[in-house]
């Protein structure tokens, strides 16, 4: 794999998170979300163990104990952004949800320094701020709700989302994906059931999911393509790709869940996002903001600037 197949996986899996959003308006809310996640993650195990069981048989005398340990993290770093998100969602809408959690990758800089002082470079800055401002446009975020406790939730949930981003990127050059990936799962499954019982104790709620086949439609598909495929893909694809050029690439969900909204929408009842001139314009701002995350095309395009500079200053000379 090279960078540009490993950019291109990462824009195959965030179109997969974009339309989950379709399946699980389908379902409606009725249901434990932290039994939603426990069958989800269950479920992504299982596939991958399926799929790569000859691996796992052959290879699990080489499982080490740090190879469990970073599954484990992943999990509780996974585990904190699904329950800050639940949180947020819960009361900030649909919108501002997307726009704030579509952000998160303005903390990986911060970590990156706090964790192995490393000074951002002035593109990665450029790239994040022309993204935050972008996602403002098309998510029509205000900052007067800056302060509000689902906002805050929400900023939880991109802080965790950002050290799961930062620690695939250095877990996964140092053990094997598959290995990593289905520790990860099966943590997040055992996590999940725990707090899944929590919730029917404390709520009363009966310990019991629906069994209507859009529901099971939605468990097959967030826990095959979004438990299984996304995590085993970015694990992957962060052996070439920096944590923060990923996130701003998982940042263009949100745009693409615009884009896709309509056609969806002709086939499925379920609400259409509005386009408008000014969303197109952050979605344009964003995808800017990821070409000139990338090195090689921030210096390209600086040669060209200056080419162009030098051409304007040389005709005014002459």
């Amino acid at each position: 794999m090279n960078k540009i197949e490993a950019r291109s996986l990462l824009v195959l899996i965030t179109f997969f998170a974009s339309i989950q959003y379709v399946f699980i308006r389908a379902v409606g809310d009725d249901y434990s979300p932290f039994g939603f996640l426990s069958i989800t993650n269950l479920t992504g195990f299982v596939m991958m163990f399926i799929i790569f069981a000859g691996t796992v048989v052959s290879e699990f005398y080489r499982i080490r104990k740090e190879d469990i340990l970073h599954g484990l993290i992943l999990s509780l770093e996974l585990t904190g952004f699904n329950t800050f998100t639940l949180l947020g969602v819960a009361g900030a809408g649909v919108t501002v949800s997307a726009c704030v959690l579509s952000s998160y990758f303005v903390f990986i800089p911060i970590i990156m320094f706090v964790t192995k002082r490393e000074k951002p470079k002035l593109n990665i800055v450029a790239a994040s701020l022309m993204a935050v401002v972008g996602l403002g446009m098309v998510g029509g975020f205000s900052f007067e709700n800056f302060f509000d406790p689902h906002t805050l939730a929400l900023l939880a949930a991109d802080i965790c989302f950002a050290l799961y981003t930062v620690s695939v990127g250095k877990y996964s050059t140092e053990a094997s994906p598959t290995f990593l990936v289905m520790g990860q799962l099966l943590f997040c499954f055992l996590i999940t059931s725990v707090l899944w019982v929590g919730e029917a104790f404390v709520t009363g709620r009966p310990f019991e999911l629906p069994s209507s086949p859009a529901f099971i439609v939605c468990v097959f598909y967030v826990g095959i393509f979004l438990k299984g495929v996304y995590s085993i893909a970015q694990v992957h694809s962060q052996r070439f790709i920096s944590p923060i050029e990923t996130s701003l690439i998982f940042s263009t969900e949100i745009i693409m869940t615009m884009l896709v909204s309509p056609l969806l929408g002709m086939v499925i009842d379920v609400p259409v996002e509005e386009i408008t001139a000014l969303r197109l314009a952050g979605g344009v701002l964003v995808i800017f903001g990821i070409l000139i995350a990338d090195e090689e095309i921030y210096k390209r395009l600086g040669k060209l600037i200056a080419a162009v500079c030098k051409r304007e200053n040389g005709g005014k000379a002459s």
